[in-house]
């Protein structure tokens, strides 16, 4: 496929939130939209119309005819079929579950869509904002509604054998699964625990910044999950470095040191190399650029 088209546009479909941005034939991000919430919209028609508004309002605010986009790349939950444009049986978006997405947004928008995992995504966008001649190895994980898992091998995204690598959070954890204690509800848990009354990720941050016990025993105690959690991918794959990303990433500063502590007990290749764990700086902009690379990827 080759396009003489000058832009590209990026999504990212989250449990909660979508969002979309255009980029020039440069990968020069040129404006995003507001975000939308995902739960205004649960027919998944609605939700499909939504998002093509959304792209056809960002390009007319940016006087962009949509002839002129040559293609549009969609980061979303997974587990999914890209080669056939599926999303599958995800707990985070269901209004999008088994729903052929790539086909009714081309019927829409006449315009090539292409998708993938947000979290191989974001780890795409990652790698090129953290790129040094030196990196060959980048994980990622995204926390939020749900939890994403991305591997970026020499540039390259890794899928594994059938598109499916890296479904890590729903792996089983004791008698759950990695997600359930490290996504969202996995903090709604520990303050019901802690508080007797389901807060937000959001108040939790507040009221640690506060200095509240309780807000930073949790933080503490989800830094120490996260921490055996990506313990055991550095065991497996010894990553240059691992960016965290979703919204949960915002409180990465209560949460920093329980989490470096517990990898340093598990993971010698921590304690011997030099292995950075950071906070994403891009956020979903990040997702959005991986998006954009991958359309670039099929011309």
């Amino acid at each position: 496929m080759t396009s003489t088209n000058h832009y590209i546009v990026g999504a990212d479909i989250g449990g909660t939130t979508f969002t979309s941005a255009i980029f020039d034939s440069n990968l020069k991000c040129l404006d995003t939209s507001e975000k939308e919430n995902v739960e205004n919209h649960q027919a998944s028609e609605d939700l499909l119309k939504a998002l093509c508004n959304q792209i056809r309002q960002l390009a007319k605010s940016n006087d962009i005819d949509m002839n002129e986009i040559g293609g549009i790349g969609i980061s979303c939950p997974g587990p999914l079929d890209a080669s056939r444009g599926l999303i599958l049986d995800t707990p985070n978006l269901t209004q999008f579950a088994n729903f052929p997405l790539v086909e009714n947004i081309e019927k829409y928008l006449n315009i090539p869509v292409f998708i993938d995992n947000d979290a191989n995504l974001f780890s795409l966008g990652e790698w090129t904002y953290n790129y040094t001649p030196d990196l060959k190895v980048l994980i990622s994980v995204t926390l939020g509604t749900g939890l994403g898992f991305g591997i970026v091998i020499n540039g390259e995204i890794f899928h594994g054998s059938h598109g499916m690598a890296a479904e890590y959070g729903i792996s089983p954890n004791g008698e759950s699964t990695w997600e359930n204690g490290l996504a969202i509800r996995g903090l709604y848990q520990l303050s019901q625990k802690y508080y007797q009354v389901i807060h937000s990720p959001e108040i939790i941050y507040n009221l640690a910044a506060d200095g509240d016990v309780n807000a930073l025993k949790i933080w503490s105690i989800y830094g120490k999950r996260l921490g055996k959690f990506l313990s055991q991918s550095v065991n497996m794959l010894d990553p240059d470095i691992i960016t965290i990303g979703g919204g949960i990433s915002h409180a990465f500063p209560f949460f920093k040191g329980s989490l470096m502590n517990e990898i340093s007990i598990h993971s010698p290749a921590y304690n011997h190399y030099d292995i950075d764990i950071i906070e994403s700086k891009q956020k979903e902009h990040s997702a959005m650029l991986g998006a954009v690379k991958l359309v670039k990827s099929r011309w």
